[in-house]
């Protein structure tokens, strides 16, 4: 636990740089495309030297779904962190007390779209598999990252097409997506 803890500590700043990189990067949904991002993402686990068992799939170009395997020591559960690379469309600026396309940190707090729902979930599942990578010497069972297209609309290229293709199984899943929300205010997170 201890080493785990110190690859957050250590890599606290590249996290937060990650997760201004993905908020920057457009990936509005309509009209859906999340190249940009996938490669981002491909970029920094290449970066954390994760660069084995991952596959870019898609039923078109512009549609792209990773996934991400690490392999534990020994046998135990198939955990997997879930997470898409969409958002919604910016809508009316006027309603945003900032650029949505610029992130900025105020209070602690990252603002930008796709911030809350879900860049800044899919940087901290990155970093979480890069943390267990590096340890992965005393990892029972595999751990999965799936980062999906086309969440915001159908999920038809996301997480439906990984579903019937792939047929991905887990025995537990974490997913950063935020709910229970309720208000006008959820439009802007």
């Amino acid at each position: 636990m201890d080493s785990l803890n110190s690859f957050v500590n250590e890599q606290r700043d590249s996290l937060v740089q990650f997760t201004k990189a993905l908020v920057s990067t457009p990936s509005p949904n309509p009209p859906g495309d999340e190249r940009a991002v996938v490669e981002v993402v491909l970029a920094e686990l290449s970066r954390l030297g994760i660069d084995q068992e991952i596959e870019v799939v898609g039923m078109h170009a512009d549609r792209p779904n990773i996934i991400v395997r690490v392999r534990g020591n020994s046998a135990g559960p198939t955990v997997m962190l879930c997470g898409h690379s969409d958002t919604k469309p910016i809508g009316d600026q006027s309603k945003w007390n900032t650029d949505p396309m610029t992130p900025e940190i105020r209070d602690g707090k990252m603002y930008g779209l796709g911030a809350t729902d879900m860049k800044g979930a899919v940087a901290a599942s990155v970093y979480a598999l890069a943390a267990l990578h590096q340890n992965r010497s005393r990892l029972c069972g595999d751990v999965l990252l799936v980062v999906n297209a086309d969440e915001e609309r159908t999920m038809e290229f996301g997480s439906g097409f990984l579903a019937r293709e792939y047929g991905i199984k887990a025995d537990i899943a974490l997913l950063g997506e935020p709910c229970g929300i309720d208000g006008p205010e959820f439009e802007f997170l």
